[in-house]
Parts: C-alpha cells; sequence; structure tokens
C-alpha cells in the first residue's frame, strides 16, 4: 500500500511541475497577445490604405 501511495505522490508532484510550466507559458503568451494592436487598429489601418489606393486610382491619370 505504501509503494502505491509513494507513486501517486510521485506523480501528483510531477503533475505540479507540468501545471507550472504551462502557467508559465500561458503568461508568456498573453504578455505577447497584450502588445499586439487590437482589432479596431488594424481596421482603421485597413481603411486608410484603402482609401489611399482608391484616391491615387482616382487622381492617377489626372496627375499623367
Amino acid at each position: 500500500m505504501e509503494a502505491r501511495v509513494s507513486r501517486l505522490e510521485g506523480k501528483a508532484d510531477r503533475l505540479e511541475d507540468r501545471l507550472t510550466s504551462i502557467e508559465v507559458t500561458l503568461a508568456r503568451i498573453e504578455e505577447k497577445l497584450d502588445s499586439k494592436p487590437g482589432h479596431w487598429a488594424v481596421l482603421a489601418l485597413n481603411a486608410t490604405l484603402l482609401g489611399l489606393v482608391l484616391a491615387a486610382i482616382g487622381f492617377g491619370a489626372r496627375v499623367l
């Protein structure tokens, strides 16, 4: 019985180590995601670029 309890304790210790590793990894991922631009910033950039392209198409023929 003591051997079974000892094995379970060893597995519990390894499981605790793995969970700690997962928590550290998730914290790193969260930190990286916090530094990324938000949805609205990307949308605004795309809208600005589309406006510039349409303006270049519209006024490009008149300039040349």
